[in-house]
């Protein structure tokens, strides 16, 4: 499930309204290793918020937060330039992140491991702009279609992607942090959709901790 890196270029940052007038400017950029406390401190908060009941209450207690610091900075120290990690920052830091990699397995072009927006910032389109942001850079290196792993517990992320276009391909299990938790593969399998999908508000509110 987890397998992100460093940040492959992706496109400029390009600040922009986050919604009504005196809301903060948001810009896209990619991470580098500076990043990787914040980064972990992001997916860790997400988790707590969304994971309780998916995850081990001990991870998520008592390990995640070394766990997702090791994790991430492991990887953004280790570069790789199939590997995608974007993040989107306002007057407040960093808001959220999200992380691939292309090209995939499975014959599919594109992969989201991670997509995460701090708690207190979700419902304002957060991750459909981060998403939108990763189908961007991957159409940009000719990607044609994209998929990622849902666990099958966060049923608000399922219908987020759903509206987006995604569809159910198949379901698995993924052992992480001592537990075998089903989970379900979703592929979006026109990608240039999934962008225009993005743009153009579609998905809106929920934003995902997948």
């Amino acid at each position: 499930m987890e397998r992100p890196g460093p940040g492959h270029p992706g496109p400029a940052p390009h600040p922009e309204p986050a919604g009504p007038a005196g809301a903060d400017a948001l810009a896209l950029r990619p991470a580098t290793p500076a990043d990787a406390a914040m980064i972990a401190a992001i997916h860790v908060r997400s988790w707590r918020a969304v994971y309780r009941g998916i995850l081990p209450d001990a991870y998520l207690d008592d390990a995640a937060d070394a766990e997702r610091l090791d994790h991430w900075s492991r990887m953004l120290d280790r570069p790789d330039p199939s590997l995608l990690v974007l993040l989107l920052t306002g007057a407040d830091g960093v808001l959220g992140f999200v992380a691939g990699r292309m090209p995939a397995d499975d014959g599919y072009d594109s992969y989201i491991d991670n997509l995460h927006v701090d708690p207190a910032r979700r419902g304002g389109g957060l991750g459909r702009r981060l998403l939108g942001a990763a189908a961007e850079a991957f159409l940009a290196r000719g990607a044609r279609n994209l998929f990622l792993w849902l666990f099958d517990g966060n049923a608000p992320a399922g219908r987020f992607y759903a509206r987006l276009g995604g569809v159910v391909a198949e379901h698995d299990f993924d052992d992480f942090a001592g537990a075998r938790i089903p989970h379900t593969r979703i592929v979006f399998p026109d990608l240039a959709a999934l962008a225009a999908a993005c743009r153009s508000g579609t998905g809106t509110p929920a934003a995902p901790g997948g």
